[in-house]
């Protein structure tokens, strides 16, 4: 089971919006872009509070801010989730069991659920409030032949109750990643302790989960420090010496991969602490055993929290994410939502972390919000939203704040892209949206400009993906995808005012030949040996665009990969593929000839970038 689509109404500055993972290429990471004040973190709060209903009491907290004096609505989430075969036939069997037979060769689709707080004059009724069911499932109740949907059926609530139980991925939250990480993880609940203890001891099974060998918290650790017996203490030295070696090769791997930074590894120490019950009933005092996770760097031992934020954060992240995925008791596509990833690292580190979300999502989904171009992924953007608010006077900074205007928007980067011809380059957008300028200090680097991101996408999956390591340290390209042939005038400007070198990568067709003219001739004469339209590189290429230099064969295997069916030849179908392609990494075999022709390209474009700039 997974999630395809959310729907929130009514929830904080939140009047009306739709969230869609499902649409065009199979994403797994989705990007809300958008500045502070934005809405970014109330759309992981609602999707987060459509499995987690709010203490009793709070209520009134998702009333929308300008509504509180007089709100007669409702707020909701709603999801809409897919069934695999896996989901129905066990949601068959359950229902075959309770006494509701559910109706053979009539897919059950997907199903619709709805968390809604209904209010009248800002007060909650929960007569109208809670947890709605929507499903396709047809089926007749025991000893009846009338055919009805499950949830008009005597084992609904059963049902239901089974789904969320056991079916329903856990949609994960995580504003800050605790970066506050304890000095002690206590084993046992205590008397009005920091409520994050209980999360961390549930990270902690899911690591002893990790080990394979049905180690226990309670069984395993608990009963062995309280025990005192020397066979038990040999036996837990064993667990935990196995729980720190399993962290260290998780967390550190990782981090010596982004950060070329070695010799730490991972040492865990355990106590029992005496505490003060304060309970009448129990012994005014009680032994708690906790265990203290430490970092060792050559002879020296830290605590966690003694490290800086940004490793603390980094750790936290590592530490939560890859053993929260593979928990047992979890089926389905987890959902990840992280706010503000990274905040704490510097823009380096943020680029490089990218490449872990693509390891989480191996299991999951993700949806995380941020306002750093550093953590922006040109191969993710049609996953992107741009998130705006009303509230927010954007011509003057997002400085200027209007509660009473709060109306928090979602659209797709693809979409708002489309909106808004104004903006000069594919990237433009983002780039708008983050309020983005390029410090004294930043190192510009060398690119490709291409005409749109089709071909980008294409001439960076050659590129990236199907090379030699030893071509591609070589070549060493970095593509930018420009708003057509004739159309990239801003950015070369930027380019050679700043000094910087550049290459533009055109059609062999009259578009990209008159592109290169105008370029030379509005723009000035250094733009000539460096804008390379294809019939310079190869006469015999005159006319043709990026996707003819793939033979048929090879743009039909290609479409293939996403649309099996498909038995002719569209353009349409061939970028989006691409897309998917790069998306996902997925090699697709082409013949030599082909390579050939990209590395022919790559290497014009790679000496026009060595010339120097005169």
């Amino acid at each position: 089971m997974k999630y395809n689509s959310f729907h929130i109404k009514n929830y904080k500055g939140i009047e009306d919006l739709e969230l869609d993972l499902a649409r065009g290429a199979k994403h797994k990471i989705f990007t809300l872009v958008g500045l502070n004040e934005s809405g970014k973190t109330t759309i992981l709060e609602a999707l987060s509070f459509f499995q987690n209903e709010l203490a009793s009491g709070q209520e009134h907290t998702v009333i929308p801010k300008s509504k509180k004096g007089n709100f007669n609505d409702a707020v909701l989430v709603s999801a809409t989730l897919e069934l695999d075969a896996d989901d129905e036939r066990l949601i068959k069997a359950e229902a075959k069991k309770n006494g509701f037979r559910i109706k053979e060769g009539v897919p059950m689709g997907t199903i619709e659920i709805e968390r809604r707080y209904t209010f009248s004059r800002s007060s909650f009724g929960p007569e109208n409030s809670g947890v709605f069911w929507t499903t396709n499932i047809l089926g007749s109740d025991k000893g009846s032949q009338k055919v009805k949907k499950l949830e008009e059926s005597k084992t609904f609530g059963t049902a239901t109750d089974f789904i969320q139980r056991t079916l329903l991925p856990p949609i994960i939250y995580y504003p800050n990643f605790l970066t506050k990480f304890p000095q002690r993880i206590y084993l046992q609940p205590r008397p009005n302790e920091d409520g994050d203890q209980g999360f961390y001891r549930e990270v902690l099974q899911d690591v002893l989960d990790s080990l394979g060998a049905d180690y226990t918290i309670d069984a395993h650790l608990v009963a062995r420090i309280n025990s005192g017996q020397a066979e038990d203490k040999a036996s837990l030295d064993v667990v935990l010496n196995k729980v720190a070696a399993k962290i260290t090769t998780v967390v550190f791997k990782t981090w010596e991969e982004l950060f070329a930074s070695r010799g730490k590894r991972i040492i865990i120490e355990k106590g029992v602490e005496p505490v003060t019950t304060g309970d009448p009933t129990a012994p005014s005092r009680a032994n708690y055993p906790y265990i203290d996770i430490k970092l060792q760097e050559g002879s020296d031992e830290y605590s966690i929290s003694e490290r800086s934020l940004g490793f603390t954060w980094f750790f936290s992240f590592l530490l939560f994410t890859e053993f929260r995925k593979d928990r047992v008791k979890d089926r389905g596509e987890i959902l990840f939502l992280i706010d503000e990833p990274a905040s704490n690292l510097h823009s380096t580190a943020q680029a490089k972390l990218l490449h872990t979300f693509e390891r989480i999502v191996s299991k999951s989904k993700l949806i995380y919000t941020t306002h750093s171009h550093h953590l922006i992924n040109s191969e993710w953007l049609e996953g992107a939203y741009i998130v705006k608010n009303r509230a927010v006077d954007y011509d003057d900074n997002g400085l200027d704040f209007d509660a009473l205007k709060t109306d928090i928007t979602a659209t797709p980067y693809k979409q708002f892209a489309a909106e808004h011809p104004d903006q000069h380059t594919y990237f433009q957008p983002i780039l708008d949206t983050l309020d983005y300028q390029p410090s004294n200090l930043e190192l510009v680097p060398e690119i490709v400009i291409v005409e749109g991101k089709n071909d980008f996408y294409t001439f960076k999956y050659v590129h990236d993906y199907l090379l030699t390591a030893e071509w591609r340290r070589k070549l060493d390209l970095h593509f930018y995808p420009g708003n057509g042939a004739g159309k990239n005038d801003k950015v070369i400007r930027l380019y050679a005012a700043w000094g910087r070198k550049f290459a533009v990568l055109v059609d062999g067709d009259a578009a990209g030949r008159t592109a290169k003219t105008k370029y030379e001739e509005e723009i000035c004469p250094v733009v000539r040996d460096r804008c390379l339209p294809l019939s310079e590189i190869n006469p015999r290429w005159k006319d043709k665009t990026t996707e003819d230099l793939f033979s048929s064969a090879e743009r039909m295997k290609i479409i293939k990969v996403v649309f099996p069916k498909a038995n002719a030849y569209s353009k349409s179908h061939f970028n989006e593929a691409m897309q998917n392609l790069i998306s996902t990494k997925t090699p697709v075999a082409l013949t030599q000839q082909t390579l050939d022709r990209f590395v022919k390209i790559f290497e014009q474009v790679r000496a026009a970038l060595d010339a120097p700039l005169m």
